[in-house]
């Protein structure tokens, strides 16, 4: 079995690759570009909470609403900037939502003004109920195709990541403009973050090392950022980074809106009361 030093994993997936004794703890020492940072992303993270650090953040990004303005109503008040328009009425069979129990009941759990990490029963209870009120609206649970399905039209408004957006966006970028619109809601939504982290078996550690430095060195890290169009952690790119991409606010949300995004947390033991749900919502 090939073994690998170094994987890029998703924010959820530290602390149990941690716990499990997969990866192990970054030697910041030898990562002296960490200090390029901004201060949020130094600190201790939910997903990587522990005294000792095992995860470099990479690159971030949101979830939220994504759209094509070819397919909105006349009358749609722009941009789509709550939740609710993906329980509009006018989109019915135009909508998709992401195909993860997460995202999906997270984003519902927002819209009620819950947090998208409730374990409590009853605002789960009430935000199934809800997405199965929906399902009479939507196209599809998608979490593969929405970049495609923006581009050709075949949905919007639609639940989303960032990139998949940002992808849709350029890809029909003409003359200054293009038709693929991104927000995150105003209610708030999930936050995620890729991170580097340094496998328990590394042949090359020292390496590994390295490449974290590398890619966290500002004009690197502002380069791959103006080439992936993901907002960076790192505060000393942002000298290397286009001011359109640090101005826009679909990139790089305001303040008000960063309040109310969230990571997604383990669930412990509620854990299965989402799993009952997402059960009864696809079997609605």
């Amino acid at each position: 079995m090939k073994q690998f030093d170094l994987v890029f994993p998703s924010d959820y997936m530290v602390n149990i690759l941690a716990d499990q004794e997969m990866i192990q703890p970054l030697d910041l020492e030898k990562i002296p570009n960490w200090s390029n940072l901004e201060s949020r992303w130094r600190e201790q993270a939910p997903y990587d909470p522990g005294e000792e650090r095992y995860s470099a953040p990479y690159f971030w990004g949101t979830s939220g609403i994504g759209w094509n303005e070819n397919m909105l109503a006349d009358d749609t008040e722009y941009p789509l900037a709550s939740w609710d328009a993906l329980w509009d009425e006018t989109y019915s069979g135009q909508i998709t939502m992401l195909d993860d129990m997460r995202e999906t009941i997270g984003a519902s759990l927002k819209r009620l003004g819950y947090s998208l990490n409730s374990e409590d029963e009853s605002e789960i209870e009430e935000a199934k109920q809800a997405l199965i009120e929906q399902k009479d609206l939507l196209l599809t649970y998608d979490s593969v195709n929405m970049a495609e399905n923006l581009i050709n039209e075949n949905a919007s408004p639609i639940h989303t990541w960032s990139g998949s957006s940002f992808s849709a966006y350029w890809q029909l970028y003409e003359d200054g403009s293009s038709p693929i619109g991104y927000r995150v809601p105003e209610e708030g939504s999930v936050v995620w973050v890729d991170t580097a982290t340094v496998t328990a078996e590394a042949q090359h550690p020292n390496a590994a090392h390295a490449f974290i430095n590398y890619v966290l060195a500002a004009q690197v890290n502002g380069n791959i950022a103006n080439y992936v169009y993901y907002p960076s952690p790192n505060e000393a790119a942002k000298e290397y980074i286009t001011d359109s991409m640090l101005e826009n606010e679909r990139v790089y949300p305001p303040d008000e809106i960063m309040q109310e995004l969230e990571f997604i947390r383990n669930l412990g033991q509620a854990t299965s009361i989402w799993s009952e749900a997402w059960t009864e919502i696809q079997n609605a």
